[in-house]
């Protein structure tokens, strides 16, 4: 079953208070009241999830009856989700942060798209990892990252970042940010499978290196 969190209707309204530079043009407050998407996670939207059957969590934009769902990388079980946040994990505190910090960024997007007047809801994932990264892809990302982390350290802890970088431009299914969803990573362990790595292999050599950077 399809469930919904609250909406930020009131956002504009948000806006208004919290940052004074908009009190002093009434019109444009007006113009983001009545313009301003509306954000909603979204569990399960195709239904399909069961009682031991996971399903997505996604963050909907909506926007002049447009819509644009944002992955978030999240599977939960229904008992996993109620009235749109995570519970029943060990880890609900930690998913329902980074779901907040994604809503938060998602907000700041849409208020620099609103201020250069080029408000495009699909145009919102591109724009989200030009805020995180400073535009740079994923890979570039790690690559740059490797290089400070084995900074003067041994032979061996440098080829092991180069081996991952290596392995992972090799497997090539991951290249921006929105490409890292729980099934890529799931996808990216069973190409370990294939490759015949065993599992501490893995970790040791490659997930523990790509959680690093």
């Amino acid at each position: 079953m399809m469930q919904y969190a609250p909406s930020c209707s009131k956002f504009a309204l948000h806006v208004y208070y919290n940052l004074p530079k908009y009190r002093s043009n009434y019109n444009t407050f007006l113009r983001m009241d009545e313009k301003f998407p509306s954000l909603a996670f979204i569990f399960d939207r195709y239904g399909k999830a069961t009682s031991e059957k996971e399903a997505s969590v996604e963050l909907r934009v909506t926007h002049l009856r447009r819509q644009k769902y944002l992955t978030t990388g999240i599977r939960l079980l229904p008992k996993q989700w109620r009235n749109g946040m995570v519970v029943n994990r060990i880890d609900a505190i930690q998913l329902n942060q980074f779901l907040k910090h994604l809503e938060a960024d998602v907000e700041k997007v849409i208020l620099e798209m609103i201020k250069e007047h080029r408000l495009d809801i699909f145009a919102i994932p591109e724009r989200l990892n030009r805020l995180r990264t400073g535009g740079i892809s994923f890979l570039d990302f790690c690559q740059k990252r490797a290089e400070i982390r084995s900074y003067k350290k041994s032979a061996d802890s440098k080829e092991r970042y180069e081996r991952f970088i290596r392995k992972f431009i090799e497997w090539g299914e991951i290249k921006k940010w929105e490409d890292i969803t729980e099934e890529n990573i799931i996808a990216f362990d069973k190409y370990l499978d294939n490759k015949g790595f065993k599992a501490y292999s893995k970790w040791n050599n490659y997930h523990l290196y790509g959680d690093r950077p």
